[in-house]
């Protein structure tokens, strides 16, 4: 057997080829394959579906304009004056804190064997009155408790109570509310 250099046989076991210069091949195909993809697409978009848009765009507007025709202009100006309307009371409607407050109020706080027939508002003393029914006296109760712990008033009395028909209970709340309940956040 030949003897070998020590340092020469621990060398040839550490070399190491040497890398190749350039792009590897893989990845340049890969790209060229997505940058082809890519300008198909492009192609597609531009030439095939933005002429099928264009195209449905100017049938919708033809059809616009017949449409258009039909309806009179009388007829045109009540629909844009009633559609006025409606989004301006909307609006008002939307900002009036008065009924918002007191509507939401009742929404919230009302039991579901209660309901009201009449109401009246004192705005000097902040007060409304309501009227209505509850099915028992135990729901008038238990009404009257959900009142007594709402943060939105200062006091619910009750200031009148009669017993109907069928143990149906008549009643009267005298409600006066807290200064700031009628204030909303600003926008």
């Amino acid at each position: 057997m030949e003897q070998r250099d020590p340092q020469t046989a621990l060398a040839d076991q550490f070399i190491v080829d040497t890398p190749s210069v350039g792009l590897p091949w893989k990845l340049m195909v890969f790209s060229i394959v997505l940058f082809i993809f890519s300008l198909f697409i492009f192609a597609g978009v531009k030439f095939g579906y933005a002429s099928y848009l264009n195209k449905r765009q100017e049938t919708l507007k033809t059809e616009i304009t017949a449409l258009a025709k039909k309806i009179n202009p009388d007829d045109q100006t009540k629909y844009v004056n009633f559609y006025s309307q409606t989004l301006n009371l909307k609006k008002v409607l939307d900002r009036h804190q008065f009924s918002g407050n007191i509507f939401k109020f009742l929404e919230e706080k009302t039991a579901t064997n209660v309901y009201y027939t009449n109401a009246s508002y004192a705005a000097d003393g902040g007060s409304l009155k309501i009227q209505g029914v509850a099915a028992t006296s135990e729901a008038l109760v238990q009404q009257l408790s959900v009142f007594d712990s709402a943060p939105e008033l200062k006091s619910a009395v009750l200031t009148q109570m009669r017993f109907k028909e069928a143990n149906k209970v008549s009643f009267e709340i005298e409600f006066v509310f807290r200064d700031n309940f009628f204030v909303t956040p600003a926008l």
